[in-house]
């Protein structure tokens, strides 16, 4: 069984207060002079104590320590709301005044407890929220961003789908084989029927030898009588010349008898 603690000696002993009270007032829990006014010196005490009591919550005194902290938040609570401190700034000026709402709270935390230095086993710790175990906690998470993970992909699976079936349906561009077409096409109509005519003849290779051939013969026999007609303008040129020159020649003789 645990040795017993003498009266007050656990805020001696992890607050550092020596107090006539047991259990100390709450300015004196805070290390605050009497009915002190400054809510932000109030506040900052509050912390100092409450971080100094964290620091040991995990020794063996963990129970006490947990409802010193109790106490020390009722004690904050208390000082810095303005109805509540002037209520128990008027039940330490009159001690046989009823009992006010800080003192209520601070019952609630069991101060007797914590003045007699009774063990964990006797006395009621402050109730704290029950929390679910982490295991499950992660096992949630990880499903929850599971699921999230899944509905993204089907939404961007649906967005592509609808994206390349858009795509086929859309009319035909500028770089796609009937666009191709299209702009040829205009080509041929702009540049008249010559290209038009080519075009055909590319299209037909089978007509193009044949009617290649009777313009070559055609344009042979057009070449041929050309040369021949030539051929009979110069002959009839040389004999007017030499007619011309044989005049000249008996003209002469003529002339030298």
């Amino acid at each position: 069984m645990a040795d017993r603690q003498p009266a007050g000696n656990h805020y001696a002993k992890f607050l550092g207060i020596v107090s006539d009270s047991v259990p100390p007032d709450h300015y004196a829990l805070l290390g605050l002079e009497r009915f002190e006014s400054d809510v932000a010196k109030i506040d900052q005490a509050a912390k100092q104590q409450a971080a100094r009591l964290h620091q040991l919550a995990s020794g063996p005194d963990r129970a006490t320590i947990q409802e010193l902290m109790g106490r020390v938040a009722v004690a904050r609570r208390s000082l810095t709301n303005p109805d509540q401190k002037r209520k128990y700034d008027a039940q330490l000026r009159n001690p046989t005044a009823h009992v006010d709402a800080g003192n209520r709270d601070a019952a609630a935390v069991s101060p007797i407890a914590i003045s007699t230095g009774t063990s964990a086993a006797n006395t009621k710790s402050v109730a704290r929220p029950r929390q679910p175990p982490r295991g499950l906690a992660r096992h949630w998470t990880a499903v929850m961003t599971g699921t999230m993970l899944i509905v993204v992909i089907f939404l961007a699976y649906i967005l592509m789908s609808r994206i390349g079936s858009s795509s086929l349906t859309a009319e035909p561009g500028p770089s796609s084989p009937a666009g191709i077409e299209a702009q040829r096409t205009q080509v041929l109509e702009r540049l008249g029927k010559p290209i038009q005519q080519a075009e055909l003849a590319k299209q037909a290779p089978e007509k193009v030898p044949e009617q290649t051939a009777k313009q070559q013969t055609e344009q042979q026999t057009e070449q041929q009588a050309k040369a021949a007609q030539a051929v009979k303008i110069r002959r009839a040129k040389r004999r007017a010349a030499a007619a011309k020159r044989k005049k000249e020649v008996e003209a002469m003789q003529n002339a030298e008898k």
